[in-house]
């Protein structure tokens, strides 16, 4: 996430990466990145180089067979139908003085009753068959990047819902309770109110996840184990994002993890009229390459490979007049 910053009613902005604690994204844009005189005239939040409709704060129309249901101002956001009818559904966002509208297209959904809403399921005592815990989740994952895990429980083949799995993954054990399909997920995004980051702590390696369905006695305390399954997780090297930015007598480097967190004490290798140098970046995952002598300079910015990160290269042409 970036946020252009323009100045004098500019075509050129200055570019900010957000620094993320908890819920919060902060953009420190400081004094230090201006002149004195500059007025700043406008301000452009990106995600991925687009601007989504929801971060404008005015919100998409939700509209169920051509009425207006509620105006939604977050995403993803949940559609729930209290029938089993097919109903058309679009959204659309109605614009502004500056932004023209959008919709999307029609489409027809028929919702479903919820399977833990059935009638004359089968009690889970009643089912034939072994308790089976099952792992839906890649071999591979990047450092740093959310996982998508699925841990199913079936008895005779059957989805069991409402039973407690203890889940572990990596340096983390909880008590996750299955869903009316028998599932528990493991899909929140590593930072989380707990910890700052917890995949922070799974650097690249082989670890294992799964998940341990108890026994319990008349006491409450575990008779032992009914059934687990466990699944080696390979955690990979990640790359980092770098970019570069002009700025009147120097290039402004900055280098952001996958998070978009600024990476700081991190190494920079560059290469600039002829000469090699290296620089650590600061608080903010910046580095400044002072432009001294006039000329159009090839260069070439690398950041260091390490443990969880591969490096990352940028080259280009400088003009200094």
């Amino acid at each position: 996430m970036y946020l252009n910053v323009y100045v004098n009613n500019g075509n050129t902005p200055t570019t900010f990466v957000a620094t993320v604690r908890g819920d919060t994204l902060t953009f420190n844009v400081r004094h230090s990145n201006f002149r004195v005189g500059d007025v700043l005239t406008r301000f452009e939040l990106l995600v991925n180089n687009t601007t989504p409709l929801f971060d404008l704060g005015e919100g998409v129309s939700l509209f169920v067979d051509g009425l207006e249901q509620r105006v939604i101002k977050n995403s993803p956001y949940t559609l729930q139908f209290k029938d089993t009818k097919t109903h058309k559904v679009q959204v659309a966002y109605k614009g502004n003085k500056d932004i023209g509208s959008a919709y999307s297209n029609i489409r027809n959904i028929k919702a479903s009753v919820r399977a833990d809403e059935h009638e004359g399921d089968v009690p889970e005592e009643e089912i034939d068959g072994e308790y089976e815990i099952t792992i839906v989740a890649p071999k591979t994952i990047k450092y740093m990047e959310t996982p998508n895990w699925i841990f199913r429980l079936t008895k005779g083949k059957k989805p069991i819902p409402n039973r407690n799995l203890e889940v572990s993954t990596f340096d983390q054990t909880d008590t996750k309770r299955t869903n009316a399909k028998g599932e528990v997920y493991v899909n929140k995004p590593m930072t989380t109110l707990y910890r700052e980051s917890v995949i922070d702590n799974w650097g690249v390696g082989v670890y294992d996840i799964g998940a341990i369905l108890w026994r319990y006695n008349d006491n409450l305390e575990k008779d032992g184990i009914m059934t687990s399954n466990f699944q080696e997780i390979e955690v990979v090297k990640n790359t980092p994002t770098m970019t570069v930015d002009k700025q009147e007598n120097s290039l402004i480097v900055t280098l952001t993890n996958p998070l978009g967190k600024p990476m700081k004490n991190y190494k920079i290798n560059y290469t600039l009229n002829k000469q090699t140098k290296s620089k650590d970046t600061n608080n903010d995952g910046k580095i400044a390459i002072p432009l001294t002598n006039k000329g159009t300079f090839s260069y070439e910015i690398e950041s260091a490979n390490t443990k969880n990160f591969n490096s990352t290269k940028l080259t280009g042409v400088v003009t200094i007049s």
